[in-house]
């Protein structure tokens, strides 16, 4: 839903800014789904994910669009090769992280989860707003 206005955002300000404020929204989605009453409804529960997919969609876009950019133009194809690779990679490692939490963690791994992913998402932020203009994260 936030993909056509992200296009045209990231033609006009740094992919710093952007992503940075996008990883905010992801963490800010993701401490509202841990504050969430013990018994939420459907609602409840999908305008939360809702913001947190948004930040995340805010993010994504001028980030890939940096890391394509900065490549040489002979290497596009292969910068969005690793593109698809880093993807890949932090969904595998994220995913054990996420099994891996909710089997130790005790006596609650799914707020434990959802602690460890604001913090990660405020942390991604903090160093994508510290980057040169006109790089990537990755």
């Amino acid at each position: 839903m936030v993909a056509p206005f992200v296009g045209r955002l990231a033609d006009r300000y740094p992919a710093a800014v952007l992503s940075s404020i996008g990883l905010c929204i992801s963490a800010t989605g993701f401490l509202l789904l841990r504050l969430m009453p013990a018994n939420p409804g459907d609602f409840d529960i999908a305008w939360r994910i809702f913001i947190a997919g948004a930040g995340f969609g805010l993010f994504q876009p001028p980030n890939n669009k940096a890391m394509l950019v900065t490549a040489p133009l002979a290497r596009t194809g292969g910068a969005s090769g690793m593109i698809s690779v880093a993807r890949l990679f932090g969904q595998t490692v994220g995913g054990m992280l996420v099994a891996l939490t909710l089997g130790l963690a005790h006596p609650a791994p799914t707020r434990t989860c959802l602690t460890l992913a604001t913090a990660t998402a405020l942390l991604a932020a903090g160093i994508s707003v510290c980057r040169p203009r006109g790089t990537s994260l990755s």
